[in-house]
């Protein structure tokens, strides 16, 4: 079979087309290398879900959560890496200072000033207050302040065709 010049540059664009789109798909995931910064992200996590009579989300280690799922999943990195971004940002306008070194009454103040900006940011403040929240309420220790007892089924019935008081 003969080739003509327009079949060879059609195979060759062709060839070009097929070897970019794997460098497209992959440039985007590893752009965003940086791991986020953990005292930034604990600070956060503590402000977003405090103490109170119950632990918060600091102690019961939200923020070790979303480091460990930042790790592996390259778009919730690049969402945390830019709420701490924004986070450090606000801080420095403010007080010239990271989020992280502000006392809670001023970490308080800049999350105010990021929410009420929220559309500018909307993608990247509802996906990490998202995850934030699904983290805390996920662990078994936060549900007594909602008076949960549980999914039934993990504390389970030794068999399954029995239901409840059987």
């Amino acid at each position: 079979m003969k080739l003509s010049r327009r079949g060879l540059i059609a195979l060759g664009a062709a060839g070009l087309a097929a070897a970019a789109l794997p460098l497209a798909w992959l440039m985007p995931r590893l752009r965003e290398r940086r791991t986020p910064d953990a005292r930034t992200v604990a600070a956060l996590v503590d402000r977003m879900v405090p103490a109170d009579e119950h632990p918060g989300a600091l102690a019961l280690g939200v923020d070790r959560a979303l480091l460990k799922r930042a790790g592996w999943h390259t778009t919730f990195r690049a969402y945390l890496n830019r709420f701490c971004d924004l986070l450090d940002a606000a801080a420095e306008e403010l007080r010239d200072r990271p989020f992280a070194d502000l006392p809670d009454a001023e970490r308080d103040a800049v999350l105010q000033r990021i929410w009420a900006s929220r559309e500018e940011h909307a993608d990247t403040v509802f996906t990490v207050r998202g995850q934030i929240m699904r983290a805390y309420y996920s662990l078994p220790a936060t549900w007594a302040a909602l008076g949960y007892r549980g999914p039934p089924q993990p504390l389970g019935y030794h068999d399954y065709r029995e239901g409840p008081g059987a």
